[in-house]
């Protein structure tokens, strides 16, 4: 089966980061999440939007 929502903790894994930042991204809005009652989701089309607004472009050791 193929899972299309993913836990606090899997998009904390996934994205190297800790489950406290993850849960303030969702709570300012700036990562979309679903609520099932007392749990959050993440639908990993929502993820995967959220790193490619969230990109940087790195030149010698400098961000732009």
């Amino acid at each position: 089966m193929n899972r299309n929502l993913l836990t606090v903790s899997e998009v904390s894994k996934f994205l190297n980061i800790s489950r406290c930042y993850v849960f303030k991204l969702i709570k300012s809005g700036q990562m979309p999440a679903v609520r099932i009652g007392k749990l959050l989701r993440v639908s990993q089309t929502d993820l995967q939007r959220f790193i490619k607004n969230h990109r940087t472009e790195v030149q010698n050791g400098r961000q732009n």
